[in-house]
């Protein structure tokens, strides 16, 4: 009950009462494909059974991905995942460019879906990172 109280606290914080108790109930009942969030241009689709809920509210809700940069000119997010952060990043700066990179199929089919709406945001499926080589 607490840890849904105190989610309720960060959804009415950052939405106000009316569109924070909605999405709230939204997240919270499982009703989480096209959720139109203040300030975000465009709906955002998430899949039930997934990480994509928790990602949400540590990118939403928690702000655990609010950075504060001066007017960026390109934005690199590796690792990507449904495109969540640079969702976010677009909508605070949109003439900036975002170039994202997610190694999952199926993440990546999800982050095609969320970002199609966007211009400046380019996408690949791709690993990064390095091996150790016997």
């Amino acid at each position: 009950m607490k840890k849904f109280i105190l989610r309720a606290l960060g959804f009415l914080h950052n939405f106000g009462f009316i569109r924070g108790t909605a999405l709230l109930l939204k997240t919270h009942t499982g009703f989480i494909s096209k959720l139109n969030i203040p300030n975000i241009q465009h709906p955002i689709n998430l899949r039930k059974n997934t990480s994509d809920l928790p990602t949400f509210l540590q990118v939403f809700i928690d702000r655990e991905y609010k950075i504060n940069f001066d007017n960026p000119k390109v934005i690199f997010d590796c690792g990507a995942n449904i495109g969540l952060f640079a969702i976010q990043i677009k909508n605070e700066f949109p003439d900036a460019q975002v170039i994202c990179v997610e190694p999952d199929p199926e993440n990546f089919n999800q982050l095609q879906k969320n970002l199609a709406a966007y211009d400046g945001i380019f996408y690949e499926i791709a690993a990064f990172g390095t091996g150790i080589q016997n």
